[in-house]
């Protein structure tokens, strides 16, 4: 898997995200010693949160769904990890007060990428959208 590590601006981010999905999507049990690193992904996601939230989709794996579910509350049951996530969400609630969940779904959705945008489908869906928004009701 290509880490992203040597060129790119966002390394730094990238390599948390990395990190922080290699210890929730594991067998292994929730260990505090490595709650620093999802700490620092949600610091990454506080400061640049578009960046943070694309390099944690890029980097999101779903080989143990139920193991990740438990280390996530395990995790963000750790006091570390619920400061920083408590400062994330705080800050993305208001800097995108109005578009934040538009961001969250666009990027789970897969239109945008980490330096890359999906081109514009144009499709039925997409005709029936824009003549729907033209008509005032």
């Amino acid at each position: 898997m290509d880490v992203g590590f040597g060129g790119s601006r966002y390394d730094n981010i990238k390599s948390n995200a990395y990190w922080a999905n290699v210890h929730l999507d594991t067998r292994l049990a929730a260990d505090s010693e490595f709650a620093f690193h999802i700490a620092d992904h949600l610091n990454d996601c506080k400061e640049k949160p578009t960046v943070g939230l694309l390099a944690r989709q890029k980097y999101k794996t779903n080989n143990y769904p139920f193991h990740y579910q438990n280390n996530l509350k395990d995790f963000f049951e750790m006091e570390e990890v619920k400061l920083a996530n408590d400062k994330f969400n705080n800050t993305f609630d208001k800097l995108y007060p109005k578009t934040g969940k538009l961001r969250k779904r666009l990027i789970k959705s897969g239109s945008i990428k980490l330096n890359y945008v999906n081109p514009i489908e144009k499709n039925l869906r997409r005709t029936f959208i824009k003549i729907f928004s033209k008509v005032h009701l």
